[in-house]
């Protein structure tokens, strides 16, 4: 007989990750083949967690579609406590100004909290190397299995985070990295995390869609304040009530509260 968490992790891998062709064959009460179940169960290589799981976080059931399944390389207690999680989103080219700030921010707050991203070059990838320099906990969450080695040039970046963190997907092994997917991944990050640190928000752009999330999602919206002739959003974020990070003390702050 097969039990809850196996169908759901077979789901997943069927569908590849599709959280409406999951939903729609759970709610139809789709038929297994139990043979067919266990041979796909079999030749997956990967830990994984379901939402059903006691160790799969609240905080993470609260967003749109909370993911069924979660695959994942690495220290899974990371996502139990939302409050030691930090979310960094940002440009895939950030700005000097963006980086050389993140460097004195996360510097001074050193390993008081795990750092959350996607891995993607530049912000992403700059805020997971930094986590790891100041001996931290990072967390990357891919918009594709784990098995693809997306971004290549992030690769050895990667299985230090393995080592150091955790690496987390809802897409199982063998799903390429597709446009559409990133939007979708944002989603867990802000999940995952008490506050979001926003860098380089621009009109249209996947670090403002991040942004509404945390707003959306009751987080903490942070950002740091932008020269006036800057053409991000970051100004108008704190205007409308994000709160001004200057220091490692700001995220301390923004963490309490």
């Amino acid at each position: 007989m097969l039990n809850a968490n196996e169908i759901l992790c077979y789901e997943s891998i069927k569908c590849k990750g599709d959280w409406q062709e999951i939903y729609k064959n759970i709610q139809n009460r789709e038929i297994i083949d139990e043979e067919e179940c266990r041979k796909v169960l079999n030749n997956c290589k990967r830990k994984f967690i379901t939402i059903l799981d006691n160790n799969y976080p609240e905080n993470l059931k609260n967003v749109f579609r909370p993911p069924f399944v979660l695959f994942y390389e690495g220290d899974i207690s990371l996502i139990e406590d939302y409050t030691k999680n930090l979310a960094i989103v940002g440009s895939r080219e950030p700005s000097k100004y963006s980086l050389e700030s993140m460097d004195k921010i996360l510097s001074e707050i050193g390993n008081e909290f795990n750092v959350v991203s996607g891995l993607a070059i530049g912000t992403d990838a700059h805020a997971h190397e930094l986590s790891l320099k100041n001996k931290g906990k990072t967390i990357a969450v891919l918009g594709c299995g784990l098995d693809c080695k997306y971004p290549l040039s992030n690769f050895e970046l990667r299985q230090r985070i393995i080592k150091n963190g955790l690496l987390l997907s809802e897409y199982p092994d063998g799903c390429e990295p597709k446009p559409e997917n990133f939007p979708i991944r944002n989603r867990i990050i802000i999940g995952l995390c008490k506050s979001i640190m926003a860098f380089d928000v621009r009109e249209q752009s996947g670090t403002l869609c991040s942004a509404n999330l945390a707003v959306e999602y009751n987080r903490n919206l942070l950002s740091i304040p932008y020269p006036i002739c800057s053409s991000n959003l970051n100004n108008d974020l704190i205007k409308n009530g994000a709160l001004l990070i200057e220091n490692g003390e700001d995220i301390r702050l923004a963490m309490e509260h």
